[in-house]
């Protein structure tokens, strides 16, 4: 996408320009300050209504990833850039707990599992 883009020439950018670019000046000089992301996260999140940070994202994409890529939690430990895979193997724990939401959500709250208008067998009363 940035690649066509750079071609039909409505953006000017050299190979080791930033995707994002900074929203003012930066006052010292040295590295990028990185908050400028986060900034454009939350603006188009409250745009959208939703509440969302980087990291919201990074482990929204893991889950996405090894979703579509079982197994592959090496080739997800490279993308993240992790040094070991332990760090990464914690987003499986974050799918791990999406799926059991996701076992939850059409259970109906109506009437409590089974129960009737007699006595309940541990002599306790249905609320």
């Amino acid at each position: 996408m940035l690649r066509a883009a750079k071609l039909s020439g409505q953006v000017d950018c050299e190979p080791d320009d930033y995707v994002v670019p900074m929203q003012r000046k930066q006052k010292h000089g040295g590295e990028r300050d990185d908050r400028v992301i986060a900034r454009y996260v939350n603006q188009l999140g409250g745009r959208a209504g939703v509440k969302v940070t980087p990291h919201s994202l990074r482990a929204a994409f893991a889950v996405l990833f090894l979703e579509t890529h079982p197994g592959e939690l090496e080739a997800l430990q490279r993308l993240l850039g992790h040094k070991k895979p332990e760090t990464t193997q914690i987003y499986l724990r974050r799918m791990d707990d999406e799926k059991a939401m996701r076992r939850v959500e059409d259970l109906s709250w109506g009437l409590r599992f089974g129960a009737s208008d007699g006595e309940a067998p541990s002599r306790f009363e249905l609320l």
